[in-house]
């Protein structure tokens, strides 16, 4: 499956955008939506070691990738029964989302 290329949409929520790839590896998830095949560089949604407090949309590259299966001696593992879908419909990148919704929350009635 061919991803497409990267492309600034700010008026497409982020939430909606379609999750195409999925890698792990030792608890931390890629979800990839685009790729920039000149630079080697993905966009896409990252959850690190199922820390919530910093997943988040990013870029990040093969060769990050890369570094993280020497990091840990194994390798980075492509979900080969991944099928397309939307973001929020991912249940990391849903929890992650409802995780900071609530924190936010939290923090909004600590400071009233």
């Amino acid at each position: 499956m061919e991803l497409p290329k990267i492309k600034i949409d700010k008026n497409s929520p982020l939430e909606e955008r379609v999750i195409y790839m999925h890698f792990f590896l030792d608890g931390h998830d890629w979800y990839l939506s685009e790729y920039d095949p000149q630079r080697r560089v993905f966009f896409g949604y990252m959850v690190p070691n199922e820390d919530y407090r910093n997943a988040g949309w990013g870029y990040f590259s093969i060769d990050e990738l890369d570094r993280m299966r020497a990091k840990t001696d194994n390798e980075v593992v492509r979900n080969t029964h991944w099928k397309p879908k939307r973001a929020i419909d991912v249940d990391r990148i849903r929890d992650a989302y409802t995780w900071r919704k609530n924190l936010k929350e939290a923090k909004r009635k600590l400071a009233s």
